[in-house]
């Protein structure tokens, strides 16, 4: 199937809707490659101690996030989905692991005229995590706060162990970031950290 051309379509409302439905796939495509690797970090993951964190603020590859992490993140710059081309300029995510706590941000730049979908975006991770393999017991519950941030948190089970995950999806005009902290349920200490990692995110104005 061709990818419409949208300077083409004589429909104003349905080239809009074609807009929206391909940024969120191209959205879910990023969410996709993080949860990927998130759930290998998972299977291998033992229970997280202070030792040798060394918290520092990172402006997540120059996106305009700055968050708190317990070391520096892994970017994967990807390759945007030929269908999503002409709706995503840049596309790439971050994740931090260690021991136990897990960090991902998913971060997509639309292209003009495109509006950034943060629930759709949250849904998306959601979805993902839940049917990445081996994970069970799978519960989750949502909110909508104010400046468009809509915010999860849940529970699952992989590999007879507990894990608790919380995060949120955020904007600033074309860009979108999704946000979420995975951690073994057993430990205060990385439910502290990942608090943290939470807490400290905001935006670079």
């Amino acid at each position: 199937m061709s990818t419409p051309q949208f300077g083409e379509d004589k429909n104003p409302l349905r080239s809009k809707i074609a807009k929206v439905v391909l940024a969120v796939l191209g959205v879910w495509f990023v969410i996709g490659v993080i949860a990927s690797v998130f759930i290998p970090m998972l299977k291998d993951a033992s229970s997280y101690s202070e030792d040798k964190a060394r918290w520092a603020r990172y402006n997540v590859g120059g996106s305009g996030l700055l968050v708190e992490l317990p070391g520096e993140p892994k970017q994967t710059d990807l390759a945007i989905p030929e269908a999503s081309r002409k709706l995503l300029r840049y596309a790439t995510t971050y994740t931090y692991e260690h021991r136990g706590l897990n960090v991902a941000i998913a971060y997509t730049k639309a292209a003009d005229g495109v509006a950034p979908q943060p629930d759709r975006a949250a849904a998306g991770m959601i979805e993902r995590l839940k049917n990445a393999e081996g994970v069970t017991e799978f519960q989750y519950k949502t909110a909508s706060e104010p400046q468009l941030k809509p915010s999860f948190d849940g529970s699952f089970a992989l590999q007879g162990k507990k894990y608790r995950f919380e995060g949120f999806a955020t904007v600033q005009q074309a860009n979108l970031w999704v946000v979420m902290a995975t951690y073994d349920a057993s430990s205060p200490a990385a439910l502290a950290a990942a608090r943290r990692c939470l807490d400290s995110v905001k935006k670079d104005q």
